[in-house]
């Protein structure tokens, strides 16, 4: 199993059956809200222009 694989299913494990659900194919709404955005934003390098 790889990282990536492993992180995948870790975090559907974690998120499931709450408005946080992990998906790879699909951004769930709850991540899209304006104050979590800011905060993804503001966890992210100073190197990363948006």
């Amino acid at each position: 199993m790889s990282w990536e694989e492993f992180y995948t299913y870790y975090l559907a494990d974690i998120t499931r059956n709450t408005v946080y659900q992990y998906g790879k194919l699909k951004l769930r709404a709850a991540y899209k809200k304006e104050g979590a955005v800011k905060k993804i934003v503001a966890k992210m390098p100073s190197q990363i222009v948006l």
